[in-house]
Formats: structure tokens, C-alpha cells, sequence
């Protein structure tokens, strides 16, 4: 229980500190049509299914969630039906949905396992916190169309094969080391159909001055993809997301009429925040994998705090668990492209 606290503690500390051309028409139709479906599977299976401590809500379709998206910046007044009020916004993180694994899942453990144990295929979300807060997405998604889910993420360590620097305890993280070698030995043995990689990529830093380059850090992605990719595994890229200054929610506190003051740009200009979007999508166009960004899903031209009646992140660089859970058919689509 101590380890578990410490690991929390620390990743608490961070958050603050700081991812043949088909053959003719007639199969390329078939496959949007079946991807269409599994999007329609994934509504119909998951209205609002029980999975944590509170019910999961109900998922928006792909048009649904692009119309929202861009009309997100037209909103200037904080709506005053929520769908999560701005003084809970801190607690709307993955153990809202999914209490077992709010604080790491550094092992193939029963916790940190969903869907039919015996189930044939077997998908695994891989990273830090910024694989862990897609899991309200990917978990009901896959396991609606007969996946099984493993989510393994240690907090402040990326899914890219580097020795990040741990801003918490001022010292190069060897745990992180120690946890890549164990945890790729674990996925190769296991031979699961997809892995995805999630990270965050800004406050990404080798020393306690430097930030990553991206040459450091897509050589670190393909590593990686490198050690656990195969013949029956896949590999997906999943790209970092755009970070606000500060918590969406304590800047709408302050500014009610006023929403668009909380937005953020697409690409941050300062170094600490900005995202090696561009090293993920290197390191996978090299290793022949596909990349997946899933920031169409939050921002239009720009990153408005609210979509809807949501708050998008539960702190300044976390998508909230409620928001990611409402986007499960969209991303979903995208990532069974990606493995197709």
C-alpha cells in the first residue's frame, strides 16, 4: 500500500508540474460499412453501462462529436447544465469509471484486465497517464465488439523506450528503465492482437534542464514499437494531445462569460508544453505502423475548454474521463482502421 501511495503521490505531483489499394470499391465500401457498424455496436452495447463506481456515459457518434467540436469555440458562457460540475472537474479521472486502476497497472494483472478473459483477442493500451486516460474509451469500445483490454501504465513513464527525468524526486528515473524491459519481455510473450502507445510528451525532460529532441524521442518510440510488435501483434501510435496553461476548469470558474479566454492553440509555444507529435508520427511512419491523432476528437482550430455542455480535461493536460468515454465510437473507429 505504501508503494501504491508513493506512486500516486508522485504521479499527483506531475500532473501539477506539468501526450495495396482494396481491390476496387467494393471492399473498400464493405469496410466502411463494417466500421460504421462497429460504431453502431459500440452505442447500442454501452448506453451507459455500469463499470466502476459510476455509470459510464453514453458514447456520441462520430458526426456528433464533429459537430460539437466545431462549435465548441462559438461557446462563450459556461452552460449551466454540466454534465460534470467545475468544482468536480478534478475528480473526473480514469478511477471515476475504473477505481482499479486510478493509480498504475504495472503488471498483467486481473485489475487491470477487461472484458471476456478468454476472449481470442487481446488488446493492450501501453504508456503513462496519458495511455491510462483513454481507457474510459478503449475499455468499453473493444470489449463491446469482443476484445479483451489490457491497460498496463506506470505513472510519469512514457511508452517511448527513454530515461525520463522525474521531476518529483529530481533524478533520472531508473524505474521507468526497469519496468520497459520487464513489461515488453511480458507483451512479446503474450502475443496480443493490437498494442496501442499513449504518452504525454510535454515536461518530457532527460535532465533536470533539458527537454527530449525529437530525434531522442523517436528513436525512443521506434525502440519500443521495435520490442513489442510482431507477426500476430499490431502496433498503433496514439498522438499526444494539445496542453492548456492551467485547468480548464479553475479558468472558467473565473471567467463564466468569458470561455474563450481558457482556450489553447493547437501547437503551444512554449518549449516545456509543446507535443513531439511530429517524432510519434516519424517513429511510426519508419517502423510501417499507423498513426492515430486523436485531437480532432477535442479541438477545431483551436482547443476550446468546452465541448458541449463538457469540460474536455480534468486537469491542464488530461482528457476528463467523462469527455474521453463520450468519444469511445469516434476513437474507436479510428484505432480499428489503424489495426485493419
Amino acid at each position: 500500500m505504501r508503494a501504491l501511495l508513493w506512486f500516486f503521490r508522485r504521479e499527483r505531483q506531475q500532473y501539477f508540474c506539468k501526450g495495396a489499394v482494396m481491390q476496387r470499391h467494393g471492399l473498400r465500401a464493405a469496410r466502411v460499412k463494417y466500421l460504421a457498424w462497429v460504431s453502431l455496436v459500440i452505442i447500442a452495447a454501452t448506453p451507459g453501462i455500469a463499470l466502476g463506481q459510476e455509470k459510464i456515459p453514453a458514447p456520441l457518434n462520430e458526426s456528433q462529436i464533429a459537430s460539437r467540436v466545431a462549435a465548441s469555440l462559438k461557446i462563450t458562457h459556461v452552460p449551466k447544465a454540466l454534465s460534470t460540475p467545475l468544482s468536480a472537474m478534478g475528480a473526473d479521472h480514469v478511477g471515476r469509471y475504473f477505481p482499479t486502476i486510478k493509480i498504475g497497472c504495472y503488471n498483467y494483472a486481473p485489475a487491470c484486465t477487461f472484458g471476456n478473459t478468454r476472449a481470442k483477442k487481446t488488446i493492450v493500451l501501453l504508456g503513462d497517464s496519458h495511455a491510462a486516460m483513454w481507457a474510459p474509451a478503449l475499455i468499453p469500445a473493444a470489449t463491446a465488439v469482443g476484445y479483451k483490454v489490457v491497460v498496463l501504465w506506470f505513472p510519469n513513464c512514457p511508452a517511448a523506450d527513454v530515461t525520463p527525468f522525474n521531476l518529483g524526486r529530481g533524478a533520472l528515473d531508473l524505474n521507468c528503465v526497469s519496468w520497459h524491459r520487464r513489461i515488453f519481455a511480458d507483451i512479446a510473450q503474450a502475443h496480443p492482437t493490437a498494442v496501442i502507445l499513449s504518452e504525454a510528451t510535454s515536461f518530457a525532460q532527460s535532465d533536470s534542464s533539458t527537454m527530449f529532441s525529437s530525434p531522442e524521442w523517436q528513436s525512443g518510440v521506434e525502440r519500443t514499437i521495435s520490442a513489442v510488435s510482431s507477426k500476430a501483434t499490431k502496433v498503433v501510435v496514439m498522438g499526444d494531445i494539445p496542453v492548456f496553461t492551467e485547468s480548464p476548469s479553475n479558468c472558467l470558474a473565473r471567467n463564466p462569460a468569458a470561455v474563450q479566454q481558457c482556450s489553447t492553440p493547437l501547437v503551444n509555444l512554449d518549449p516545456k508544453l509543446r507535443q513531439l507529435t511530429s517524432a510519434e508520427k516519424a517513429a511510426a511512419l519508419a517502423r510501417g505502423v499507423k498513426f492515430v491523432s486523436p485531437t480532432s476528437l477535442l479541438c477545431a482550430s483551436s482547443c476550446s475548454p468546452l465541448v458541449g455542455n463538457q469540460v474536455t480535461y480534468f486537469d491542464n493536460n488530461h482528457v476528463s474521463a467523462s469527455y474521453a468515454a463520450t468519444v469511445r465510437s469516434a476513437l474507436w473507429v479510428q484505432i480499428s482502421r489503424a489495426m485493419s
